[in-house]
Parts: C-alpha cells; sequence; structure tokens
C-alpha cells in the first residue's frame, strides 16, 4: 500500500470541510488532512514543523482565498518567501472567480487555482481530476529533506 498523501487543509467553513473530506473518502483517495480555520494557525503549524522535523512537511497545501486572520493570498505570500515552506505546492480552492483573485494568486506563485464548483457530481470530477493529477501525473519531492541542495 502507498503511503497516505498529507494536506495542510485551510478551510473555515466546516461544511466545505466535511464536504471536501467527504469526496476524498468517496474517490479513495489515499490521504490525511491537517486542518487549520486561518493562515495564521496553519502558518504556525508549518513553521513549527519546519523547526522540529522538515522531512515531514505536507505533500501539498489547500487553501481557500477568503479566511480569517490571513487571507490566502496572504498565507500564499509569507509561505513563498520561506525557503523551505516554499517548495510545497499549494492549491487555492475558492468559490471566488474573480480575475483579480485569480491573477493576484498566480502572481504570487500558487500552483494551481480551483474554483469550487457548485454541483455535487461536478465537485466530485474536480477532485478526481485534481486527485489523479497531483498522484499520479505530476512528481512530487518526498520527504523535503534535502531540498535546501537543489540548484535552480
Amino acid at each position: 500500500m502507498e503511503r497516505d498523501f498529507n494536506i495542510v487543509l485551510i478551510e473555515d467553513n466546516p461544511i466545505e470541510v466535511m464536504i471536501l473530506k467527504k469526496t476524498f473518502f468517496n474517490i479513495n483517495a489515499n490521504c490525511a488532512f491537517t486542518e487549520f480555520a486561518d493562515g495564521e494557525e496553519a502558518m504556525t503549524y508549518l513553521e513549527n514543523l519546519k523547526k522540529k522535523d522538515a522531512g515531514s512537511m505536507p505533500d501539498m497545501i489547500i487553501t481557500d482565498l477568503y479566511l480569517p486572520k490571513m487571507n490566502g493570498l496572504d498565507f500564499l505570500t509569507v509561505l513563498k518567501k520561506d525557503e523551505v515552506l516554499r517548495t510545497i505546492p499549494v492549491v487555492m480552492f475558492s468559490n471566488s472567480n474573480s480575475e483579480s483573485d485569480i491573477k493576484q494568486a498566480y502572481k504570487l506563485n500558487v500552483n494551481s487555482y480551483i474554483i469550487k464548483p457548485l454541483n455535487l457530481g461536478v465537485y466530485k470530477e474536480t477532485i478526481r481530476s485534481f486527485w489523479n493529477f497531483w498522484t499520479h501525473a505530476a512528481s512530487l519531492p518526498h520527504p523535503y529533506t534535502g531540498l535546501n541542495n537543489v540548484t535552480i
């Protein structure tokens, strides 16, 4: 059996968290979630994890755009400035289809921006495509130890 794909999920709406996690479960995704209601809590967690065990960094971060305390764009700004944390892929999963939100997210080096589908069937297919891409098509480094030695 493959290892769990570790995902940090930053979402302040408990219903959205439930729907997302249930959808991952329904498509038999082998993943584990660490959940936070705002970007500030998630950043504190990642900073502490980096100090304790950089080899156990998450495989990915899924974040909403509109969050309390530190929104998704502010979170992305801080994360991408950090030498270790910036290598973690970040997917913005938002209800916002605003062109300016999307452009700003990509300007801040988000790895992808997905607009949350309103239709449950489309939602499930979107998550299935997301899962297939990130676990089968994309190559991700693991564990994250030694990334500081990579020359780009």
